[in-house]
């Protein structure tokens, strides 16, 4: 199994490198800033024009072939071809349950009258987010009498000195 996803990665590597190449896009350039950027998760069209050197075209071609995935409206992440429909449903998945708990006054419901929702925009189960969203720290489940709960957890602004 592990030489598999080895493989995966170094094909999904090797295709990127001829859609950069094919677009006349600085393949060095796109690596070394990726390794240097490892640790965000996504990225404006801004950053990506600003650590890229991007334009909207090689954007726009990098989102069609899916090595960049539009995320709630708001960001690009970074895919391998094949996995961006996995992604996309992933996070609609998270939105839809941060949704549920959003509104709901307490911020909280039981696990499962959570569970008998349908998604709209998901074709991944409810449990199957919910156990990602607890792995990510964005909801914590706590036992009572009728079950679990699921609560969301508040996302506090940092506070940093500089």
């Amino acid at each position: 199994k592990q030489w598999y996803q080895r493989r995966v990665a170094i094909t999904a590597g090797n295709v990127l490198k001829k859609v950069l190449i094919d677009n006349n896009i600085a393949v060095g350039n796109v690596l070394k800033t990726l390794k240097a950027k490892s640790d965000i998760e996504s990225f404006s069209k801004t950053d990506l024009k600003r650590f890229f050197c991007f334009s909207d075209d090689t954007i726009k071609i990098l989102t069609e072939s899916k090595f960049l995935s539009y995320v709630n409206g708001r960001a690009f992440e970074f895919s391998l071809p094949c996995s961006g429909n996995y992604l996309e449903s992933l996070s609609k998945g998270r939105s839809e349950i941060v949704g549920i708990l959003s509104r709901k006054s307490s911020h909280e419901i039981l696990e499962n009258e959570l569970v008998k929702t349908k998604f709209r925009s998901c074709n991944l189960g409810v449990k199957y987010i919910l156990n990602d969203l607890v792995g990510r720290g964005n909801v914590l489940t706590i036992k009572c009498g009728m079950g679990n709960l699921v609560r969301l957890v508040k996302v506090r602004p940092s506070t940093s000195k500089s």
